[in-house]
Protein backbone atom coordinates (compact mmCIF):
# COMPACT_ATOMS: atom_id res chain seq x y z
CA UNK A 1 0.00 0.00 0.00
CA UNK A 2 1.10 3.40 -0.48
CA UNK A 3 1.48 5.94 2.31
CA UNK A 4 1.76 9.14 3.24
CA UNK A 5 4.21 10.04 6.15
CA UNK A 6 3.47 13.46 7.93
CA UNK A 7 5.04 15.28 10.41
CA UNK A 8 2.12 16.81 13.02
CA UNK A 9 3.00 19.85 14.93
CA UNK A 10 2.94 23.01 12.61
CA UNK A 11 2.73 20.59 9.65
CA UNK A 12 -0.57 19.57 9.97
CA UNK A 13 -1.73 20.83 13.41
CA UNK A 14 -0.56 24.57 14.41
CA UNK A 15 -0.65 25.94 18.15
CA UNK A 16 -3.35 27.72 19.96
CA UNK A 17 -0.58 30.34 20.10
CA UNK A 18 -0.51 30.78 16.50
CA UNK A 19 -2.93 33.51 14.75
CA UNK A 20 -3.94 32.34 11.56
CA UNK A 21 -7.26 33.70 9.24
CA UNK A 22 -10.04 31.39 8.25
CA UNK A 23 -11.95 28.80 10.37
CA UNK A 24 -10.36 26.20 12.10
CA UNK A 25 -10.97 22.90 13.75
CA UNK A 26 -10.13 21.94 17.59
CA UNK A 27 -7.68 19.32 17.47
CA UNK A 28 -6.44 18.59 20.75
CA UNK A 29 -7.38 20.31 24.49
CA UNK A 30 -5.65 20.27 27.54
CA UNK A 31 -7.39 20.45 31.12
CA UNK A 32 -10.26 21.57 29.22
CA UNK A 33 -8.51 24.10 27.12
CA UNK A 34 -8.01 24.08 23.40
CA UNK A 35 -4.52 23.32 22.76
CA UNK A 36 -4.26 23.35 19.46
CA UNK A 37 -5.92 23.12 15.83
CA UNK A 38 -6.11 22.33 11.94
CA UNK A 39 -7.61 24.76 9.79
CA UNK A 40 -10.93 23.26 8.00
CA UNK A 41 -9.52 23.23 4.72
CA UNK A 42 -7.09 20.18 6.24
CA UNK A 43 -9.43 18.74 8.53
CA UNK A 44 -11.71 18.56 5.65
CA UNK A 45 -9.44 16.79 3.44
CA UNK A 46 -8.10 14.37 5.43
CA UNK A 47 -11.75 13.53 7.05
CA UNK A 48 -12.90 12.82 2.92
CA UNK A 49 -9.56 11.50 1.51
CA UNK A 50 -10.30 7.55 2.09
CA UNK A 51 -7.88 6.59 -0.11
CA UNK A 52 -5.34 8.07 2.20
CA UNK A 53 -3.08 5.88 4.26
CA UNK A 54 -1.66 8.23 6.73
CA UNK A 55 0.83 7.49 8.86
CA UNK A 56 1.80 10.61 11.29
CA UNK A 57 6.03 10.34 12.98
CA UNK A 58 5.96 12.82 15.22
CA UNK A 59 8.12 13.42 18.15
CA UNK A 60 5.60 14.12 20.94
CA UNK A 61 5.02 11.38 23.49
CA UNK A 62 2.61 8.60 23.68
CA UNK A 63 0.75 11.26 26.34
CA UNK A 64 0.78 13.95 23.95
CA UNK A 65 0.40 11.92 20.87
CA UNK A 66 -3.46 10.73 22.40
CA UNK A 67 -4.37 14.07 23.58
CA UNK A 68 -5.21 14.86 19.33
CA UNK A 69 -9.15 14.11 18.96
CA UNK A 70 -9.36 13.80 15.52
CA UNK A 71 -7.32 10.74 14.90
CA UNK A 72 -9.87 8.27 15.15
CA UNK A 73 -11.85 10.99 11.96
CA UNK A 74 -8.91 10.05 9.62
CA UNK A 75 -8.71 6.54 9.96
CA UNK A 76 -5.47 6.05 11.13
CA UNK A 77 -4.47 2.81 12.06
CA UNK A 78 -0.06 3.43 12.55
CA UNK A 79 1.67 5.98 14.08
CA UNK A 80 5.17 6.46 14.73
CA UNK A 81 5.93 8.69 18.02
CA UNK A 82 8.73 9.52 20.30
CA UNK A 83 10.42 10.57 16.90
CA UNK A 84 10.66 6.93 15.32
CA UNK A 85 11.25 5.25 19.12
CA UNK A 86 7.49 3.76 19.24
CA UNK A 87 4.89 2.28 16.81
CA UNK A 88 1.49 2.36 17.72
CA UNK A 89 -1.10 0.20 16.15
CA UNK A 90 -4.75 0.61 16.24
CA UNK A 91 -3.62 2.67 19.27
CA UNK A 92 -2.03 0.09 20.41
CA UNK A 93 2.02 -0.44 20.84
CA UNK A 94 3.52 -2.61 19.47
CA UNK A 95 6.09 -4.29 21.70
CA UNK A 96 8.08 -5.41 18.72
CA UNK A 97 9.02 -2.27 18.00
CA UNK A 98 9.61 -1.08 21.44
CA UNK A 99 11.68 -3.68 22.24
CA UNK A 100 13.74 -3.19 19.23
CA UNK A 101 14.56 0.15 20.00
CA UNK A 102 15.66 -0.30 23.63
CA UNK A 103 18.18 -3.17 21.74
CA UNK A 104 19.01 -0.70 19.16
CA UNK A 105 19.82 2.46 22.00
CA UNK A 106 21.50 0.54 24.69
CA UNK A 107 24.79 1.68 24.14
CA UNK A 108 24.01 4.84 23.92
CA UNK A 109 21.81 5.26 27.02
CA UNK A 110 24.51 6.17 29.08
CA UNK A 111 25.33 9.12 26.80
CA UNK A 112 21.88 10.22 26.88
CA UNK A 113 21.79 10.17 30.34
CA UNK A 114 25.08 12.44 31.01
CA UNK A 115 24.26 14.58 28.02
CA UNK A 116 20.35 15.53 29.93
CA UNK A 117 22.84 16.32 32.97
CA UNK A 118 24.49 18.59 30.89
CA UNK A 119 21.07 20.11 29.99
CA UNK A 120 19.99 20.33 33.00
CA UNK A 121 23.00 22.45 34.38
CA UNK A 122 22.36 24.74 31.16
CA UNK A 123 18.54 25.27 31.79
CA UNK A 124 19.11 25.72 35.66
CA UNK A 125 15.38 25.53 37.19
CA UNK A 126 13.58 24.12 34.14
CA UNK A 127 12.10 20.89 34.20
CA UNK A 128 13.70 17.91 32.49
CA UNK A 129 11.78 15.51 31.21
CA UNK A 130 11.99 12.18 30.26
CA UNK A 131 9.29 10.09 28.79
CA UNK A 132 11.50 7.17 27.84
CA UNK A 133 14.91 6.28 28.04
CA UNK A 134 16.00 7.26 24.95
CA UNK A 135 14.92 11.05 24.71
CA UNK A 136 14.64 13.80 27.19
CA UNK A 137 13.58 17.69 26.49
CA UNK A 138 12.83 20.54 28.01
CA UNK A 139 11.18 23.87 27.30
CA UNK A 140 12.58 27.42 26.64
CA UNK A 141 12.30 30.85 25.79
CA UNK A 142 15.57 30.93 23.02
CA UNK A 143 15.58 26.81 21.85
CA UNK A 144 17.87 27.29 19.24
CA UNK A 145 20.55 29.48 21.55
CA UNK A 146 20.02 26.48 24.16
CA UNK A 147 20.50 23.64 21.23
CA UNK A 148 23.35 25.37 19.75
CA UNK A 149 25.01 25.46 23.30
CA UNK A 150 24.58 22.08 23.61
CA UNK A 151 25.34 20.64 21.12
CA UNK A 152 28.70 22.21 21.44
CA UNK A 153 29.07 20.55 24.75
CA UNK A 154 27.83 16.75 23.58
CA UNK A 155 30.20 16.74 19.93
CA UNK A 156 31.45 13.19 19.64
CA UNK A 157 28.79 11.32 21.51
CA UNK A 158 25.87 9.46 20.30
CA UNK A 159 23.46 11.86 21.20
CA UNK A 160 21.75 14.51 18.95
CA UNK A 161 20.23 17.59 20.13
CA UNK A 162 17.34 19.14 18.33
CA UNK A 163 15.05 21.57 18.87
CA UNK A 164 11.57 23.23 17.86
CA UNK A 165 9.81 26.62 18.55
CA UNK A 166 9.75 25.91 22.17
CA UNK A 167 11.59 22.85 23.12
CA UNK A 168 15.00 21.57 23.21
CA UNK A 169 15.69 17.82 22.65
CA UNK A 170 18.04 15.33 23.31
CA UNK A 171 17.74 11.79 21.63
CA UNK A 172 19.33 8.58 21.64
CA UNK A 173 21.37 9.37 17.98
CA UNK A 174 19.37 6.17 16.28
CA UNK A 175 15.71 7.23 17.05
CA UNK A 176 15.19 9.68 14.28
CA UNK A 177 12.71 9.48 11.57
CA UNK A 178 14.92 8.12 9.12
CA UNK A 179 15.49 5.35 11.29
CA UNK A 180 11.37 4.70 11.62
CA UNK A 181 10.43 5.01 8.23
CA UNK A 182 13.12 2.84 7.12
CA UNK A 183 12.15 0.23 10.25
CA UNK A 184 8.47 0.38 8.92
CA UNK A 185 8.97 -0.26 5.82
CA UNK A 186 10.34 -3.94 6.57
CA UNK A 187 7.57 -4.70 8.30
CA UNK A 188 4.79 -3.06 6.68
CA UNK A 189 4.62 -3.79 2.29
CA UNK A 190 4.96 0.23 1.53
CA UNK A 191 4.08 1.15 -2.17
CA UNK A 192 5.30 4.68 -3.03
CA UNK A 193 5.77 6.87 0.05
CA UNK A 194 5.18 10.40 0.46
CA UNK A 195 6.37 12.67 3.23
CA UNK A 196 5.69 16.31 4.34
CA UNK A 197 7.53 18.34 7.68
CA UNK A 198 8.55 21.45 8.41
CA UNK A 199 11.78 21.59 10.13
CA UNK A 200 15.16 20.13 10.90
CA UNK A 201 13.71 16.73 12.82
CA UNK A 202 11.98 15.61 9.56
CA UNK A 203 14.75 16.46 7.26
CA UNK A 204 15.79 12.68 7.63
CA UNK A 205 11.91 11.04 6.71
CA UNK A 206 12.02 12.92 3.99
CA UNK A 207 14.81 12.04 2.45
CA UNK A 208 13.73 8.17 2.90
CA UNK A 209 10.39 8.56 0.46
CA UNK A 210 9.71 8.85 -3.00
CA UNK A 211 8.78 12.53 -2.50
CA UNK A 212 8.93 15.14 0.11
CA UNK A 213 6.69 17.77 0.34
CA UNK A 214 9.00 20.03 2.45
CA UNK A 215 9.06 23.65 4.29
CA UNK A 216 10.71 26.38 2.37
CA UNK A 217 13.65 26.82 5.52
CA UNK A 218 14.62 22.90 5.63
CA UNK A 219 13.56 22.27 1.06
CA UNK A 220 17.49 22.65 0.13
CA UNK A 221 18.52 20.15 2.78
CA UNK A 222 15.78 17.55 1.09
CA UNK A 223 18.62 15.39 -1.51
CA UNK A 224 15.60 13.11 -3.13
CA UNK A 225 14.91 14.31 -6.78
CA UNK A 226 10.80 14.06 -6.29
CA UNK A 227 9.82 17.13 -4.10
CA UNK A 228 7.99 20.50 -3.50
CA UNK A 229 9.10 23.61 -2.24
CA UNK A 230 6.26 24.61 0.68
CA UNK A 231 6.46 28.62 1.32
CA UNK A 232 4.50 30.16 4.32
CA UNK A 233 3.95 29.84 7.76
CA UNK A 234 0.97 27.45 7.51
CA UNK A 235 1.74 25.04 5.03
CA UNK A 236 -1.32 22.30 5.69
CA UNK A 237 -3.66 23.48 3.08
CA UNK A 238 -1.10 23.13 0.38
CA UNK A 239 0.01 20.00 1.68
CA UNK A 240 -3.46 18.43 1.10
CA UNK A 241 -3.51 20.56 -2.25
CA UNK A 242 -0.49 18.53 -3.22
CA UNK A 243 -1.87 15.02 -1.98
CA UNK A 244 -4.68 15.55 -4.29
CA UNK A 245 -2.21 16.31 -7.31
CA UNK A 246 -0.22 13.34 -6.83
CA UNK A 247 -3.43 10.94 -6.13
CA UNK A 248 -4.57 12.51 -9.52
CA UNK A 249 -1.57 11.65 -11.05
CA UNK A 250 -1.45 7.79 -9.89
CA UNK A 251 1.80 8.40 -8.28
CA UNK A 252 -0.09 7.92 -4.49
CA UNK A 253 -3.01 5.37 -5.05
Amino acid sequence: MDIFFSDLDNTLIYSHNRKIDGEKVAAEYLNGREQSYMTRKTYDFLAQAHWLNMVPVTTRTEAQYRRINCIDVFNIRYAIICNGGKLLIDGTEDKNWTEETLRLTVGQIDELEESTRLLERLCGKSEIHRPEVYMSYVGAEEPQRLCDELRKMIKGKNVRAEYDRRKVYLFASVVNKGNAVRRFRQIVNVGRAVAAGDDIMDIPMLNEVDYALAADKIFDSIKISEKQRLCGEVISDKICMNLEIIHRSGVLK
